[in-house]
């Protein structure tokens, strides 16, 4: 028990000090063992209180608020009660903000357990005070949001952590006490005060599932034939889909599938929302994966479906009597943490406490995280530790230098952990974007279901494209500056060194790395000029490359020439080290080089090209304050895409609930290539109905009389439209934006006139955009705002949605330089582009 502190928790109107206030407060002191509660609501001085909050506090109402003392009547009890104790709280910049909003600034030390809690137990998916009591505590209940109660949750959770640390997690607390020693941590002289237990346990970094063999004692001797009696058998599949009804669209989507597999061809298929074709379309991949012995790939655009596909794959192995079957998740090399970066970077002497923070964060993630992903990083460290997102652009894995086998935590790596599960899998789930770019060397591709493939054109067009960016600029100078000790011309140098080569002059190299970055500066200040008046600091710029930028091309081409100078000094020293030292040739080092050297001269040809005229491609300019980006885009990605996805494939299923147009799949599979395969290759599956009547049971509404979307009267005249469609329904509205802070300007506009009409206003202040959904649904008398990420994944069934409001259409605006040079190549060849 940590002995002499004070563990706290507010309750507010909102999120925002400046505007919002208390409501309650609630605190648990403990001085030489004996513990003392606070507990005091407090009258606000705002006229109306959020319903939301009333909703999220369980059991307070605004009568019981409005009898109670305003703040000032309480504050000095309030003071006198915390002295000069420390304060525990889960996520204390919070109440620190609304304490010393109203009372000034304090002397009381602020110790914040969130922060505890994401730095030792950084695998957890969430931290917040709910998660916990749910999946650490292990109790039944959620949070209460009472100042009080929270409290006693906070201290429950921070106690039961310490005695992790003491035996569970006691290599983290040995980490964290020599790496913060002589810090200014808070919580650094609580934990010294942690006896490690001697029963502690030993933690070791995790490796590759171990999978038992795979069996199917539930298929019996059914076969790939018997798929309608596998579907049908709707008791099978309620052991792990309760509410499984059996639909013979399922039947046929799946069997289709296994018709393309067996006779190696292509097939599309429209399956609108609500159809539930990835229940069928993952049967059939398992079924064909076991009785075939076949690697079926999946390939899905978004993460959200990615990871929804993940969580039904056991449910369908399950329910198919699959024991042990073996899937697996890939994706790209640089979205995995590497291994000996991290501990490279958590051996630099950090220069301050946040940094120290930082660094012990990303060392106790990597000992605890079974993915290695860097988007699990806890959302809310990245947002309040401000070296964290430049430390995990530091740490992930590059392909040029990347040992590979030569690795010493190469069985330990993350990334190729994920590999070597995808090469032992029967079925394994990817992305577009690695698809498209797909590794040599890595199992070719014959069997593939796509879904969201209406994506699929437009992801094609961006991973075929050739860019050239500050951010990999400074990046591949940062791995051969002289200062790095790891860089690939240090270890040269080195290796020259050890083998006894003495005559080779690395300085010219070196200077060349430092051109680099100097011209990388000198780009971004030059790109930024000339956006001109297209420029916008909140959305930066995106302008086509225009040949009268004679400034800018001669310092490209300069550029160009530096790329090359390095690339054939790379290749030189490589090949004269292969000839006077025996075993360079097998060293991971020659393999490092060449890569390398191959990196110099695409970037010389890409950055060539730039000015360089050329049909069928869009030649492009993207940036921002401190940043810019060259790209050379294809406009027709059709015989690239036959090439490298079609060519070899012996079975691929393009799906999405918006596949054709005009019910014809003409236009997507001609932007693709796939007219370029034999004939009789593709099948075209005629589209699924809508499973809703939305031509009886719908109504477009277009306003007429709307100021435009840039009047500075569009505000007003959107959040009345809201207000007024609302009222009259009762809610059960979903307002979208493309703009968060237009959404926030509108929640402000409606949120008093709606709840003054018992109409609660949900948007992402109040939980995650599941937990909202589950909200709304349940309420009926709401309305639900929501950013980009609502406008796909969302499904509300009944009364509860009535109307969607959509603010502005995510369209490319017409300026777009590769939608203006798709239009012109589609006039020249005498196509209408709108059509």
């Amino acid at each position: 028990m940590i002995d002499n502190v004070i563990y706290l928790d507010l309750e507010t109107t909102g999120l925002y000090k400046d505007r919002d206030e208390i409501i309650e407060l609630g605190a648990v002191k403990i001085v030489d063992g004996e513990v003392h509660e606070y507990h005091q609501l407090v009258n606000p001085s705002i006229d109306h209180i959020p319903l939301v909050i009333l909703d999220l506090c369980k059991g307070l109402k605004e009568e019981d608020l409005r009898k109670s003392p305003s703040f000032d009547e309480i504050k000095d009890s309030f003071l006198e009660f915390i002295g000069d104790y420390p304060l525990i709280c889960h996520n204390a910049r919070f109440e620190k903000g609304f304490l010393e909003a109203k009372l000034g600034w304090l002397n009381n030390i602020f110790l914040d357990s969130l922060e505890l809690f994401v730095i030792f137990k950084p695998h957890f998916p969430q931290h917040n005070l709910n998660h916990l009591i749910q999946n650490y505590l292990g109790e039944d209940r959620e949070e209460e949001h009472r100042a009080l109660e929270d409290a006693l949750d906070t201290r429950r959770a921070v106690e039961k952590l310490m005695g992790d640390l003491c035996l569970l997690d006691a290599d983290l607390l040995e980490k964290a006490m020599r790496y913060m020693e002589g810090t200014t941590w808070n919580w650094l002289p609580y934990l010294k005060n942690i006896p490690i237990s001697p029963l502690r346990h030993t933690s070791e970094r995790a490796v590759s599932h171990n999978w038992e063999e795979p069996t199917a004692h539930g298929l019996g001797d059914l076969g790939l034939d018997d798929m309608g009696y596998i579907l049908r058998d709707q008791e099978r599949w309620r052991k792990h889909l309760p509410s499984y009804e059996f639909k013979e669209h399922q039947l046929d989507i799946a069997q289709s599938i296994i018709d393309v597999f067996e006779g190696e061809q292509a097939l599309f298929l429209e399956a609108p929302t609500g159809s539930g074709k990835t229940l069928p379309y993952l049967a059939a991949a398992f079924l064909w994966s076991h009785f075939m012995d076949e690697k079926v790939f999946i390939s899905t655009n978004t993460k959200n479906l990615q990871q929804q596909i993940q969580e039904e794959m056991p449910k369908i192995a399950g329910a198919l009597g699959l024991e042990n079957f073996r899937v697996s998740d890939l994706k790209g090399i640089s979205n995995y943490a590497c291994r000996s970066k991290i501990d490279d970077e958590v051996g630099v002497k950090p220069r301050n406490l946040d940094e120290a923070l930082a660094k012990l964060f990303l060392y106790c993630w990597s000992m605890r995280t079974s993915s290695g992903e860097l988007q699990d990083i806890s959302y809310w460290f990245r947002m309040n530790n401000k070296y964290m997102n430049s430390l995990s652009k530091r740490v992930h894995c590059r392909k040029e230098n990347c040992a590979g086998d030569g690795c010493e935590q190469r069985d330990l790596c993350f990334y190729w952990q994920r590999v070597d599960e995808m090469r032992r899998s029967s079925v394994c789930t990817i992305n577009h974007s690695l698809l498209l770019t797909w590794p040599w060397g890595f199992p070719e591709i014959k069997k593939i279901i796509i879904d969201e493939a209406h994506s699929l054109e437009e992801k094609a067009r961006e991973s075929f494209s050739d860019e050239v960016s500050s951010y990999e600029l400074g990046e591949f100078c940062s791995q051969l500056r002289k200062k790095n000790k790891k860089s690939l011309l240090n270890l040269l140098k080195l290796y020259c060194g050890r083998v006894g080569i003495t005559d080779v002059d690395f300085t010219p190299a070196f200077s060349k790395v430092e051109e680099l970055e100097a011209y990388n500066k000198d780009l971004s200040g030059m790109t930024q000029s000339l956006a001109g008046p297209r420029y916008d600091s909140r959305y930066g710029f995106h302008i086509p490359i225009s040949h009268g930028w004679k400034d800018l091309e001669e310092t490209i081409l300069r550029c160009a020439n530096v790329f090359q100078d390095l690339g054939k000094f790379i290749l030189d020293i490589a090949g004269e080290m292969e000839r006077r030292a025996a075993n360079f040739g097998q060293t991971e080092l020659k393999s490092m080089a060449e890569e390398y050297y191959k990196i110099c001269e695409k970037w010389a040809g890409d950055l060539k090209r730039i000015f360089h005229s050329e049909d069928g491609v869009c030649r492009h300019l993207k940036g921002n304050e401190g940043w810019w980006s060259f790209h050379i885009t294809p406009l027709d990605v059709a015989e690239v895409f036959h090439e490298r996805i079609l060519k070899n494939n012996r079975g691929i299923v393009l799906t999405s609930g918006t596949l054709a147009q005009g019910g014809s799949y003409d236009k997507i599979s001609q932007s693709l290539g796939f007219h370029l395969l034999d004939e009789g290759k593709v099948q075209f599956l005629d589209p699924l109905p809508p499973m809703f009547d939305y031509a009886n049971n719908s109504v477009l509404a277009l306003p007429q009389d709307s100021p435009g979307y840039k009047s500075s009267r569009f505000p007003e005249y959107f959040a009345h439209a809201v207000y007024i469609i609302a009222k009259m329904l009762g809610g059960r509205t979903m307002v979208l934006f493309s703009n968060r802070s237009r959404m926030t300007d509108i929640i402000r506009r409606v949120s008093m006139p709606l709840e003054k009409m018992n109409i609660r206003v949900y948007d992402d202040r109040y939980g995650s955009k599941q937990g909202l959904i589950e909200k709304f649904r349940e309420d009926r008398r709401a309305v639900l705002f929501g950013s980009k990420s609502f406008y796909e994944g969302v499904d509300i069934k009944g009364p509860a949605l009535s109307c969607v409001i959509i603010e502005k259409l995510d369209f490319r605006y017409r300026g777009d330089p590769i939608l203006s040079a798709r239009c012109r190549d589609l006039e020249k060849q005498g196509l209408n582009p709108f059509t």
